[in-house]
């Protein structure tokens, strides 16, 4: 008997080693054995929440007479999770056709990770009656991270019902959930080549968009050669590549597939399938067609919380200001500063305070969160702040760069400097519906270099960097998704006294759970310098023959001129 000793990555079935006299022992799902301890689903409160995936009969023809010994479920976090029930159903709401129950006494009892739960009879495969319904449920004590999801959406990969008395949804929309039903399979199709995956970076806009496929061939002989096609789904247009690749069974190739810019595309509207194969047909075309998730750099937002009535502040503003101007981290981290946590002082602002909140209970300072992430206190109490040391703080970075992103964002300003307003126009794209509470986007105008009055615990004159100026809302706007993609548009009044030379504009995607503080996590930042104009000065021809007001050249109106360059009536001019 052929042997298939691979597990495969996101496959939607996965084949693992055995020699079982005539049979193979397969596990059938969507994650092909991948997991992650990154939640995208949660529900709040003492409930039963369940889990599942679909296997379609299509899929299930292949197996038919095999037997289902075992379901294995993968979970984030054991914390306040006292039972866990492995079962089949035929549909969502029916009867349990196997089931097996674990809690924390038993033998093997529930854990962090991977749970294998043998069924007590195993079940028999009848693809004649139809499909067949994968799942788990857990009972949590409160609020508990427990879902996996990896991978690019696939039909039927992931459903989730968020308490006893909710209804059932479709989640695949936040990838393939982390569950597989073990078979002792008598028998595998000849030909079935799946993609797992198909990725291209947001930021690509050259000619092509360079599409990144890995495949698996989950049947029992090899492939050797096989044709690609992509297409925009509101675009008939496809477009084919052929390739010579042998890809063994049980193995996986990831190949580039070129398709050409379209501007407009947002996340979900290009598509990759397999279109066919060189010999042979595939058995099951379920598999054969991904979404292409659109991929960006991560950047880490890094919040600070400092006063100048902290005398510890100084010493760990230095910290920070190292990590910025390290290479590694150039163009990775960017930096706030909300003047709140330990008293106050003449910077603070309302949401400054507002902010507290995220600390959970008394707050402190210096304080500093890494994209708010939950990195902190213990797994019983989470928290997104912390005092850091240096190496805490290089450490957190490290690791949240590590992150998966879902979101990009592009910040376009423009200041009238006549009125002294600033026009902030933000867009963005997701590569997918992710989280179970609404996104948000929150807009700061920072400044740095502003000159302290008296800053406890630092010698010298001391000056404060990313003063958090104005926002659009303490917690953002939620944000209205067209297409996976949104734009929003905001004006702000801009002080005559702030530096704009040193100001910049700071954009964030994030969560917001209002009975949570460590579920508040940032997806993704950007950040741009205060569009400062250059040079003279714009005015119109009405403007040039009638305005005799004195502009110095970043566009301010000045009343009493002193040394210096400025522009009257368009014309630039030197005050000695």
């Amino acid at each position: 008997m052929k042997q298939i000793y691979k597990c495969m990555m996101l496959a939607l079935l996965v084949l693992m080693p055995a020699t079982l006299f005539a049979q193979t022992t397969v596990n059938l799902g969507y994650c092909a054995g991948e997991s992650t301890d990154e939640a995208s689903v949660t529900a709040e409160g003492k409930n039963w929440i369940d889990g599942a995936i679909y296997l379609p009969q299509a899929m299930l023809t292949a197996y038919d007479g095999s037997q289902i010994k075992a379901i294995r479920a993968y979970m984030i976090s054991r914390v306040n999770i006292d039972t866990v029930k492995v079962w089949l159903r035929s549909e969502f709401d029916g009867p349990n056709l196997a089931e097996a129950t674990i809690t924390a006494k038993t033998t093997p009892k529930i854990a962090k990770g991977w749970n294998e739960v043998a069924l007590p009879e195993a079940y028999t495969i009848d693809a004649s009656v139809g499909g067949l319904i994968v799942g788990f449920s857990y009972h949590q004590r409160a609020k508990v991270d427990v879902f996996s999801a990896v991978g690019t959406p696939i039909d039927h990969a992931f459903y989730a019902r968020l308490g006893a008395d909710a209804q059932w949804k479709d989640m695949k929309e936040a990838g393939a959930l982390s569950l597989e039903a073990v078979v002792e399979a008598t028998s595998m199709p000849e030909y079935d080549l799946a993609i797992i995956s198909a990725s291209v970076p947001a930021s690509a806009r050259l000619e092509n968009y360079d599409i990144s496929v890995t495949l698996a061939n989950q049947g029992e002989k090899d492939i050797n050669g096989f044709t690609l096609t992509a297409y925009y789904d509101q675009d008939g247009t496809n477009y084919d590549t052929h390739y010579a690749d042998a890809i063994a069974s049980g193995d996986k190739r990831t190949v580039t597939l070129s398709v050409p810019i379209c501007d407009t595309v947002t996340a979900g509207q290009l598509m990759v399938a397999v279109k066919s194969l060189d010999e042979g047909t595939d058995a099951y075309e379920g598999n054969n067609t991904a979404r292409v998730m659109f991929k960006t750099q991560k950047k880490v937002l890094i919040e600070e919380f400092t006063t100048e009535q902290c005398s510890n502040c100084p010493r760990v503003a230095g910290y920070l200001s190292t990590v910025l101007a390290s290479d590694e981290y150039k163009d990775r981290v960017i930096a706030v500063c909300h003047h709140a946590g330990y008293y106050t002082d003449w910077l603070t602002t309302t949401w400054d305070e507002d902010l507290l909140w995220l600390y959970g209970g008394s707050s402190y300072a210096p304080g500093m969160t890494f994209d708010r992430a939950p990195l902190f206190g213990s797994e019983s109490y989470p928290s997104p702040v912390t005092c850091p040391t240096y190496q805490d703080i290089v450490d957190a970075v490290n690791y949240q760069l590590t992150r998966e992103v879902h979101t990009s964002l592009t910040i376009t300003p423009k200041y009238d400097a006549t009125n002294r307003k600033l026009s902030v126009t933000v867009t963005g794209v997701r590569n997918h519906e992710f989280g179970t509470t609404p996104m948000r986007l929150t807009v700061y105008v920072v400044e740095n270099d502003i000159e302290a009055k008296d800053q406890s615990g630092a010698r010298g004159t001391y000056y404060h960097q990313h003063v958090n100026r104005l926002t659009n809302a303490t917690w953002g706007d939620v944000i209205e998704w067209d297409n996976n993609a949104f734009t929003n548009n905001y004006t702000f009044d801009i002080e005559p006294d702030w530096k704009q030379d040193k100001m910049q504009i700071v954009a964030l995607v994030s969560g917001y759970d209002a009975s949570n503080s460590a579920n508040c996590e940032i997806d993704n930042a950007e950040c741009v310098p205060f569009p400062i104009v250059s040079g003279v000065i714009e005015l119109n021809e009405e403007q040039q023959t009638t305005d005799d007001r004195c502009y110095d050249l970043s566009g301010r109106v000045i009343d009493q001129p002193t040394k210096g360059f400025y522009i009257k009536n368009g014309k630039k001019f030197i005050m000695r």
